[in-house]
């Protein structure tokens, strides 16, 4: 416990190291303790572990171990084919914590070309945040499945990207989003390009009265009454958090990031 509040004189990796070893140390000790007085330790070990799934579940190391497993079970399982983790980034914007992964597999299919994918994998919306601070009680909330079932409805209808969930294993209640690079294609002959709307904003609005640009404010009116409908926040208010497809012959506007009502 002492050890638990201590946290503020410390560096962000300093921090989730200790939150390692503070939660080693608590679970070890409570099956022992448990039985001779459970209600107050029970009280203890429910704040402190608050406090320490949120330095613990942000660490990037613990977002890229748990990316490795899962993707590599997932493309072992589904493709037939082994991957390799080539890169990783933190994330350039949002609260949530998380960071940009890069994979490498190959298929027979592509005459075991190699091919490159990215995945922004972050945390839960009221999961572990980015701003780890010393001051963290009710930070962490349980998983809204509405938040889960949303990414996947608008992946089926065609106005979101291919999205992956997965927990950590080494630490209950981690889960993580993962969705897929709107750029990627198999195809490297195939041009196709993906741009938030916050970027491409001043070339919609100098381009004059087109079949694009008509297109273009019909799709948005779409993503409009998709996020009414399922009551989305923050679609609109952040311009990085919609945008465009663009490929040769068609563009295809996509939700990427959104905040579930409760």
């Amino acid at each position: 416990i002492q050890r638990s509040e201590e946290f503020a004189c410390l560096d962000p990796k300093k921090k989730r190291e200790e939150a390692r070893a503070i939660k080693t140390l608590f679970h070890k000790s409570l099956k022992f303790r448990l039985m001779a007085k459970p209600n107050c330790l029970l009280a203890e070990y429910g704040e402190i572990d608050l406090q320490l799934r949120q330095y613990t579940q942000s660490s990037e190391d613990t977002i890229r171990n748990a990316s490795h497993a899962y993707f590599a079970d997932y493309y072992q399982t589904y493709l037939k084919t082994e991957i390799s983790i080539d890169s990783t980034a933190s994330k350039s914007s949002g609260c949530q914590a998380g960071m940009i992964v890069g994979i490498t597999y190959s298929l027979p299919t592509l005459d075991s070309r190699k091919v490159f994918i990215k995945y922004f994998v972050k945390t839960y919306h009221g999961g572990s945040t980015n701003s780890v601070s010393s001051s963290i009680k009710g930070v962490i909330h349980p998983i809204d499945t509405k938040e889960l079932l949303v990414y996947k409805f608008l992946e089926l209808i065609g106005y979101g990207p291919k999205s992956h969930f997965f927990f950590d294993t080494l630490e209950m209640g981690g889960l993580y989003i993962a969705t897929q690079d709107l750029g990627f294609t198999k195809d490297p002959t195939k041009k196709k390009e993906f741009h938030v709307y916050g970027k491409k904003r001043d070339y919609w609005n100098k381009i004059e009265d087109s079949l694009e640009k008509r297109t273009a404010k019909r799709e948005i009116l779409c993503l409009g009454l998709i996020s009414k409908i399922l009551m989305l926040g923050d679609v609109f208010g952040n311009k990085g958090n919609f945008g465009c497809v663009t490929l040769p012959s068609a563009q295809k506007w996509k939700i990427l990031d959104f905040i579930p009502s409760r």
